[in-house]
């Protein structure tokens, strides 16, 4: 993907402004925005297999395509098509979000604190990371910490996101699935 260099910050530098004093901050009666309200990016591609290339994107020479970095304090993507349709309505309801999270960390452990890592959860003494939203930077930091600790992990998502996970972790994780069409069934009816 053809990327500007650096966008991404000029973008996010524009939405704060317009949380914090321009058109998003509330001069009308309407829902407000708090300045400290984070801004989320949202990639919206071609299947599945595109967010393994963007996930393992280097920039390319003098940067000039896409690079994961932390512009953004979240930084998702969906596919376009029927189970990008249902992320979107998941990541744009936290009690949606809160609900499922709940759910899913109900039969897991605490996190530990000793393991120098960001993740959810324990299971079985691993640590566990809730990638069902499909945050590429938590991805990405989540692998390069199992790698530099030597550690092996366990991620949740949904099941159509498991075969590009499962390239892009290698054997470092085992992977557990959230059936889409129960999800569906049971959360948006």
């Amino acid at each position: 993907m053809k990327w500007e260099y650096r966008t991404e910050l000029k973008v996010k530098a524009l939405l704060s402004y317009h949380v914090s004093r321009g058109i998003l901050s509330g001069m009308d009666s309407g829902s407000r925005y708090h300045p400290d309200t984070p801004i989320r990016a949202l990639i919206i591609g071609e299947g599945m297999d595109t967010a393994l290339k963007l996930m393992e994107s280097t920039g390319g020479f003098q940067k000039s395509y896409f690079y994961l970095d932390s512009s953004f304090d979240y930084f998702h993507y969906i596919p376009d098509d029927a189970a990008g349709i249902t992320m979107l309505r998941l990541l744009c309801s936290p009690v949606l979000m809160k609900a499922l999270r709940d759910l899913l960390l109900s039969d897991l452990q605490a996190p530990c604190p000793d393991y120098g890592l960001e993740h959810d959860a324990t299971s079985d003494g691993l640590p566990v990371l809730l990638a069902f939203d499909f945050d590429m930077l938590r991805l990405s930091r989540f692998r390069t910490a199992l790698s530099f600790h030597g550690l092996a992990g366990t991620l949740i998502c949904f099941d159509f996101q498991k075969p590009v996970l499962q390239q892009y972790f290698g054997e470092a994780v085992t992977i557990d699935t959230i059936d889409l069409e129960k999800f569906e069934g049971r959360f948006l009816q």
